[in-house]
């Protein structure tokens, strides 16, 4: 009787292609389940820490009882179950159907600048938190609203769910319309007439005053209009400056004019 030689090819050793296909996909799934568990290691050391007191700082900024100001026009909703209809139309371009919406008082249009005071503050949108909170980008609060009452315009005392991102504070409102001022265009090709102070020297005191932009027009035309040290004073009386700006001004304008020349002494009679 003969025997196989230990050398000799058994087929029943060999190992089938199922077998090796399944090993592979073990070893894969194991390769993802440690290559997720990196990425979470990872992104609880390295992003969470950042992104939830962010998002806590733009949940908690304003206080219900806080005054802000809206920075951008804004389709505020009065009837939060207005949503779908508002978004159904802006989707399709149905500006007409916004315009209903307003007309019936489930949209508000709220202008920019308006003064409002917080009521409320609720969840918009779980998958916008979701994808703020896995970011590293600041959202800029794309997934909360505010209930507000707005303080001036022509919605004044209605109230309105407004996005956070179009709220701005006290501070930054008016660090960015101080920002955005600049002398109106034909008050300033008329101050080049031969003989006016230099435009530059105005707008660099009128500038950085902490006033509305309206404010500042309204100074810098006064200042060109005057004619004379009264009508300067009658309008500059009449304008929210402070009293060293005023001066500044009155120096620019009135500050270099020339003197009277004393008239020459008359020679000794003889």
């Amino acid at each position: 009787m003969e025997t196989t030689s230990a050398g000799t090819d058994n087929p029943k050793s060999r190992p089938k292609i199922g077998e090796v296909l399944q090993n592979m996909g073990c070893l894969s799934v194991v390769i993802l389940v440690v290559f997720g568990m990196l990425a979470a290691a990872a992104y609880l050391v390295f992003v969470l820490p950042s992104t939830v007191p962010r998002a806590w700082q733009t949940w908690s900024r304003f206080e219900p009882g806080s005054l802000c100001y809206v920075q951008t026009p804004d389709l505020a909703l009065s009837d939060p179950a207005a949503e779908s209809e508002l978004r159904q139309a802006l989707r399709v371009g149905d500006f007409l159907g916004v315009e209903e919406l307003i007309q019936k008082g489930k949209v508000v249009d709220v202008e920019a600048d308006a003064l409002v005071l917080v009521l409320e503050t609720r969840l918009a949108d779980l998958g916008a938190l979701a994808s703020e909170l896995l970011s590293t980008r600041n959202r800029n609060g794309a997934w909360l609203k505010r209930r507000v009452r707005i303080l001036a315009g022509k919605d004044y005392g209605r109230t309105a769910w407004i996005n956070d991102r179009d709220l701005a504070s006290e501070a930054d409102h008016r660090k960015t319309a101080l920002g955005a001022w600049s002398p109106p265009q034909p008050e300033r090709e008329r101050s080049k007439s031969p003989g006016a102070p230099d435009p530059k020297a105005v707008e660099a005191v009128l500038r950085p005053l902490p006033v509305e932009p309206a404010v500042k027009s309204a100074a810098w035309q006064a200042f060109f209009l005057a004619e004379s040290p009264a009508e300067f004073r009658r309008r500059f009386d009449a304008l929210p400056l402070p009293r060293e700006a005023k001066a500044q001004l009155w120096d620019l304008k009135f500050g270099q004019e020339p003197k009277a020349r004393a008239p020459a002494a008359l020679p000794p009679q003889q």
